[in-house]
């Protein structure tokens, strides 16, 4: 099943410039299509259910059978509720994980407070 946005096409390019750059290309991993613990995570963050969050999200951000975006967006998440919980190191963790996953990802301003985004943000500088 793909995910909204999702190019139809998985094939390798097709260009000899293109195909040298390729370095491995394997097809998308499936997991049960009843998997909610991304979705679960999410509306517990929305309901400030902090420790619901986390306990859903780390199964998502910490298992290697979803997409590296879904692990981000968890780790980002789950990181966000560990802060607004009081658990700095915990949080730190989290924005590490999510770091390493991604080093170019960004907290989105328009979802997170600025002393969330201000933790991220100095835990990038600190990698």
């Amino acid at each position: 099943m793909l995910a909204l946005g999702e190019p139809t096409d998985r094939s390798p390019p097709k260009s000899s410039a293109e195909q040298e750059k390729v370095v491995a290309w394997s097809p998308p991993v499936q997991r049960a299509p009843n998997d909610t613990r991304l979705a679960k995570g999410l509306d517990a963050y929305t309901a400030f259910r902090w420790r619901d969050c986390v306990r859903y999200l780390s199964g998502v951000a910490t298992n290697k059978q979803f997409r590296v975006s879904e692990r981000v967006r968890a780790a980002s998440y789950a990181g966000a509720a560990s802060w607004l919980s009081g658990n700095d190191l915990e949080a730190k963790r989290w924005f590490q994980l999510a770091l390493s996953l991604n080093p170019n990802c960004r907290m989105d301003t328009r979802i997170f407070m600025p002393y969330i985004v201000a933790a991220f943000e100095r835990c990038r500088t600190k990698m």
